[in-house]
């Protein structure tokens, strides 16, 4: 369902990455997997993709991104990836697509069109900058 999007793109853009090392090429950065990424939604393998906002993807395609330029700096170990079904999770990063309902402990998420509720352990004061969205 929708908290496996961002985790089946990360998956499908490591797929590529490392078929495109093993063919002798350089390393891909976020700018060509986000290219990538405009196909991806419209390919037959993958037409899952337009169900979800493009905005947690393209998160999940910075943080891969940033744990690829780790190793191959070797500064940190090859990436494990988490088990699909545990700890799912992801990103609205843009602060107008969400809209927080603190009355009624209710957020409305865009693309997926769901009035959720949320847990409230305090109030929240000012505004909200990003959102993260988990089991």
């Amino acid at each position: 369902m929708p908290l496996d999007v961002s985790a089946d793109a990360e998956e499908d853009a490591t797929q590529t990455v490392e078929n495109f090392l093993e063919a002798g090429g350089k390393f891909i950065g976020y700018l060509a997997m986000a290219k990538k990424l405009t196909a991806w939604p419209n390919g037959s393998e993958t037409p899952w993709l337009k169900d979800g906002p493009v905005d947690p993807l393209q998160h999940a395609l910075k943080g891969l991104e940033r744990v690829s330029r780790n190793f191959f700096a070797k500064q940190a170990a090859f990436p494990r990836f988490k088990k699909k079904g545990q700890q799912d999770r992801f990103q609205y990063p843009d602060a107008n697509q969400i809209k927080l309902e603190q009355a009624n402990i209710r957020i409305f998420l865009p693309k997926l069109g769901l009035l959720l509720r949320y847990r409230q352990s305090r109030d929240i004061l000012g505004e909200v900058k990003s959102g993260t969205v988990s089991q």
